[in-house]
């Protein structure tokens, strides 16, 4: 047989066979236990050399939700304290608080149920962290504003919003089972992709062709990801000239396309809210403490941010320390405003992320100058 026509039979064959068994999973003749061992294997493998205490060099495409759900499942002690945000917090870690016991759990882009989901994994372990730092993105009140990897974790996503709405009175209407049934209705409809089949034979071929590699000491030709599950990028290698960082932020202004980037959207969920706030009560009881962070916008954009119609920042900001006065345990750090929060355009890299001046500079009332 030519060699083309014994290449379209095995294509066939194994189109064949990935369809027979997607279609078994779906109907249930196949466990999908049987297949999860080959999700996220990096995520998987990363999260134990943290859980042993170990800095690994962060490479190729890893899921931070899922590398976050896989630390919350393997670490063997709760942190004294865990951080909680998105890109803004990603670097702060023991060295940066000055507390020897601390695990990041920050996500990239992170919605509101993306920090309860990993809560729920580490309360479902009885690992409550003593103390939390938790960095309020506005976009985080925005129901359009999340992307779903959290979907994965239903269960845990369905206890943690069970276990708020019981601690509200009235309860809130539920948010996040809703969206979970109808996730499961469009799954069904797709019920014959193979997707999440090719998913597990590329975790297949991470398992057994893929490694982590520790980290030296002093590396720093790649980005880390430390044993207090902060990362670590590469020191930039230019000058970051407080000019060049001015019109970096007014062209990424002008450019995004992103509305939740700078807390402008029509409407705040009032849902969103109640169980925001639920969360931070009970991560503050039992004399924990609570440290509301509000990351500051660079001071060249911050007004024409604030100027938008449907821009929410101020409002945001005004009714967090209005909802936490008195509350014990519970402090509202920083502001979004780079005057109140006392930070410089020198102090910025970009739009809205600091630099380590600047981080010092907004943390300084939780670990001092």
């Amino acid at each position: 047989m030519r060699p083309l026509p014994i290449l379209a039979v095995f294509l066939a064959t194994a189109l064949a066979g990935i369809g027979a068994v997607s279609l078994a999973l779906e109907e249930g003749r196949l466990p999908p236990a049987a297949f999860d061992h080959y999700a996220y294997v990096m995520e998987r493998k990363l999260a134990a050399q943290v859980a042993r205490g170990n800095a690994v060099i962060l490479e190729g495409n890893v899921s931070e939700p899922a590398l976050r759900w896989k630390i919350a499942e393997r670490i063997g002690s709760a942190p004294e304290l865990a951080v909680f945000g998105s890109s803004h917090s990603l670097r702060i870690g023991a060295e940066a608080l000055g507390r020897p016991s601390v695990l990041n759990f920050s996500v990239s882009g992170a919605a509101l149920v993306d920090h309860l989901v990993i809560s729920e994994i580490l309360e479902s372990r009885g690992l409550r962290p003593a103390n939390h730092l938790v960095f309020l993105d506005p976009w985080i009140f925005d129901i359009g504003a999340e992307f779903g990897s959290w979907r994965e974790r239903p269960d845990d996503a369905r206890r943690i919003e069970a276990r708020l709405a019981d601690s509200m009175n009235p309860a809130p209407e539920q948010i996040f089972s809703d969206i979970l049934e109808q996730h499961s209705r469009r799954q069904s409809v797709e019920r014959f992709s193979i997707e999440p089949l090719v998913a597990r034979l590329d975790g297949w071929v991470n398992e057994v062709a893929r490694t982590t590699y520790i980290a030296v000491p002093g590396e720093t030709s790649a980005t880390l990801l430390l044993a207090d599950g902060s990362f670590r990028p590469p020191p930039d290698q230019t000058v970051v000239r407080p000019e060049a960082v001015r019109a970096l932020a007014v062209r990424q202004f002008a450019t995004n396309t992103d509305r939740h980037r700078y807390g402008t959207y029509p409407n705040m969920d009032q849902n969103l809210w109640r169980y925001f706030e639920a969360w931070v009560r009970e991560n503050a009881r039992d004399g924990g403490a609570v440290w509301l962070v509000l990351s500051p916008y660079h001071p060249e954009i911050y007004g024409r941010i604030t100027a938008l119609p449907e821009n929410r920042l101020r409002e945001i900001e005004a009714r967090t320390r209005e909802m936490f006065v008195g509350v014990p345990g519970v402090n509202v750090i920083g502001s979004y405003d780079p005057e109140v929060a006392g930070v410089e355009a020198a102090d910025f890299y970009d739009g809205d992320h600091l630099l380590d001046s600047g981080l010092r500079k907004l943390l300084a009332p939780l670990v001092g100058p």
